[in-house]
């Protein structure tokens, strides 16, 4: 025992089993507001009223609102790049229509006000969410909250109104019902189905749940048939090793036939295969990009998460749950090939920690180390040990938080003082767009890509180009790059087009070479950009 040895070591010998549990692994304890439910309170209320606008900063936002304004209009998907003005007709099939319809239907009913209210809601409930699985698999309440602290900036990177945040309610529930829950595998397989049928129609990242159900499948059968021969690669094999095996293979076959359900079939793999494989999708958006430590302060606090998990798979000496592991790792891997994984990875640290901290705390409780980092996470145990006795359970803080929940979202929705009326002024360019609809210039305008969205939004007006990349030629992206960056021929290019006005970033080659132009004028310029008038008569 710990209490035994004076230079104590957490380096816990735990290859031979997990930590016995006797935590309430039930749907009530981890979906409804119970121990995270007080933070996710505190979280919700300073999103909606002191940081509304911290999801409003992309304009690709407002593509999933105008194909859900579409859909209500029409009732039917759109078919075309109809906010294109030059690729008009083009196919264009949304990747995320049902969230694309939540969207439309959300701002149809409570403006901008209700787009800021329904994702708050989401960003938050994730948090929740993962906590809360966390503290069903033996995360302590304090060890819990500092993760939290640690994941809020990670997955806050890809933080926006857009549908690829919905999709982490349906990670969550896929991820739980692969490692957490305790139900007959009949109906696990069922809820898998359920769950990867709906996310497949929420948005194109389902293929992040195929990633989650194929590598537990592979790592079960790698541990059933390999593990008592190399037990240090595939972790060796327990008594329910080949039934495990088998149930993560059907859980593949389901989760993977059940997205295969949505409007276009099997055809829409292909869209969303395009779309993933799509060299400027990889090479030019900041979510595709491979992982890049100056995206911000969320970058760090990504190693730090991963640093802390790798040191908690080496003293188990390869974790306590092989196909859980393995999951883990393939996540982290990929968060570095690309950035769209971060978010995902993050919150599954904090659940994946859950046994390990179980495992850990009693001996720590018994420590008397005094080692500097020991004598931290002793203190940490013990005091939230303490905390614990008195932590409220049941359906009465959960009515209760429900009951805080409903009322701020009903303020927030009806008071005049907490109306949300655009983007953020800072980061889109709310003024711009303003002075174009005043000038109304005619013909074809070079806007900068991600505002294509955010002018057809507010003006119903088409665009050169948008964020919707994918959709478009390759060599299209090259003349729109070689325009902004003032590259080459983009001077014989600028003048075939015939462009009447432009709206670029302040820090555009463009804006700075044609500000200096006779032809040019400029008629609104603030610090997220400038708009400029071809014009008619230059001197």
């Amino acid at each position: 025992m710990v209490d035994n040895q004076p230079e104590s070591r957490l380096s816990i010998e735990a290859s031979s089993g997990q930590p016995q549990s006797t935590n309430d692994c039930s749907l009530f304890s981890i979906f409804a507001p119970q121990s995270g439910g007080w933070f996710f309170v505190y979280l919700l209320g300073g999103m909606l009223f002191m940081r509304p606008d911290m999801f409003l900063w992309d304009g690709g936002t407002c593509r999933h609102i105008i194909n859900g304004e579409y859909w209500l209009a029409h009732h039917t998907l759109p078919g075309t790049n109809y906010t294109s003005a030059i690729f008009n007709s083009s196919p264009c099939l949304t990747r995320c229509w049902l969230g694309d319809i939540t969207s439309g239907t959300v701002f149809s009913h409570y403006g901008m006000t209700g787009i800021v209210l329904i994702f708050s809601i989401v960003g938050a409930l994730g948090l929740m969410w993962s906590y809360q699985i966390a503290r069903a698999r033996g995360m302590g309440l304090l060890a819990g909250l500092l993760l939290v602290l640690l994941v809020m900036p990670a997955v806050g990177m890809h933080w926006s109104a857009r549908c690829h945040v919905y999709t982490y309610l349906p990670f969550l529930v896929l991820y739980y019902l692969l490692f957490v829950s305790e139900h007959q595998a009949w109906m696990r397989a069922t809820a898998i189905g359920l769950v990867m049928g709906f996310w497949a129609n929420l948005h194109g990242s389902y293929t992040v749940g195929i990633v989650m159900l194929a590598v537990s499948a592979a790592a079960s059968a790698l541990q059933f048939f390999i593990g008592t021969k190399l037990p240090i690669v595939s972790g060796a094999p327990e008594a329910r090793s080949r039934e495990r095996a088998v149930q993560a293979f059907v859980f593949l076959l389901v989760g993977g036939a059940a997205t295969a359900i949505n409007p276009r079939g099997l055809s829409f793999y292909n869209t969303v295969l395009t779309y993933i494989s799509n060299p400027v999708v990889l090479s030019k958006t900041d979510e595709w990009r491979s992982f890049d430590i100056t995206a911000g302060a969320g970058a760090w606090f990504f190693l730090i998460l991963g640093a802390i998990t790798l040191i908690a798979v080496w003293k188990t000496k390869g974790g306590l749950k092989f196909n859980e592991t393995a999951v883990m790792r393939v996540y982290f891997l990929a968060s570095f090939v690309s950035m769209r994984f971060v978010p995902y990875c993050a919150l599954m640290v904090i659940p994946f920690l859950g046994p390990y901290w179980q495992l850990w705390r009693p001996k720590l409780l018994a420590s008397e180390s005094q080692k500097p980092l020991e004598k931290g996470l002793v203190k940490l145990a013990r005091k939230e040990a303490e905390i614990e006795v008195n932590e409220p359970k049941g359906w009465k803080p959960a009515l209760i938080y429900s009951v805080i929940t409903i009322a701020m979202s009903a303020a927030f929705i009806s008071l005049e003082m907490f109306k949300v009326k655009d983007f953020d002024p800072t980061r889109i360019p709310v003024k711009l767009v303003e002075c174009l609809q005043k000038e109304n210039p005619q013909g074809l305008g070079f806007n900068y890509d991600n505002w294509g969205g955010y002018i057809y939004f507010k003006l119903k007006r088409t665009v050169y180009i948008d964020d919707w990349a994918d959709f478009l030629p390759p060599e299209f992206i090259e003349e729109y790059i070689k325009i902004l960056l003032t590259q080459d021929n983009w001077q014989e290019i600028f003048n075939k087009r015939n462009f009447t006005w432009v709206m670029v970033p302040n820090e555009a080659q463009l804006a700075q070479v044609l500000s200096k132009r006779d032809d040019w004028e400029v008629k609104c310029k603030d610090d997220v950009g400038v708009f400029l008038v071809k014009k008619t008569n230059p001197k």
